[in-house]
């Protein structure tokens, strides 16, 4: 009697002595015929045909060339942010606050403007303008102590306030009339 033995270590054959990879191919040419249409038959070797595909969109070179403007492009978005500090920047509520200096001209403004400044409300801003208009003009800013309602301590905390004033040239213009 012929007995057939197989090594116990072989796992590139199966019972009946077929190799995996003979069963593996012979399901993959039943299923390529169960695809294809009736009567026509494929070969194991032949090559797959090209799939119609419309040409690419850039051509090597121009995919180097975008890559490398993309790449210009991030370093210097990237050195714009680290000018600009980075992720080192404060919170908006941490930061500083930018006080503007409001100053105004006692000669120029509306009283308005002078009721914005810390101090002086709209009846008191009345009254300056008041006694501006009576006067022709502030020569000094001392001239606010005059104004009811205005002392000494409300004075040092407004003036801080205000622009000095510009005095007036004195006219130098020879009469006319003269021969």
């Amino acid at each position: 009697m012929a007995t057939s033995e197989q090594p116990a270590g072989d796992s590139g054959t199966t019972a009946g002595n077929v190799p995996r990879r003979g069963r593996l191919l012979a399901r993959l040419l039943a299923a390529q015929s169960m695809d294809a249409p009736p009567g026509a038959q494929r070969s194991v070797n032949a090559e797959p045909e090209p799939c119609p595909s419309s040409p690419p969109l850039l051509l090597r070179r121009e995919q180097a060339t975008v890559a490398l403007v993309l790449l210009v492009c991030l370093a210097i978005s990237g050195g714009i942010w680290w000018s600009r500090g980075g992720s080192s920047q404060q919170p908006f509520e941490n930061r500083p606050s930018l006080q503007q200096a409001y100053r105004i001209d006692l000669n120029r403004c509306q009283w308005v403007e002078l009721a914005q400044v810390t101090g002086i409300g709209e009846t008191l801003a009345r009254r300056i303008v008041e006694l501006r208009q009576q006067r022709g003009g502030f020569r000094s800013q001392d001239e606010l102590l005059e104004v009811k309602g205005i002392g000494p301590k409300k004075f040092a905390e407004i003036q801080p306030y205000l622009l000095p004033l510009e005095v007036p040239a004195a006219s130098s213009a020879v009469p006319s009339g003269t021969p």
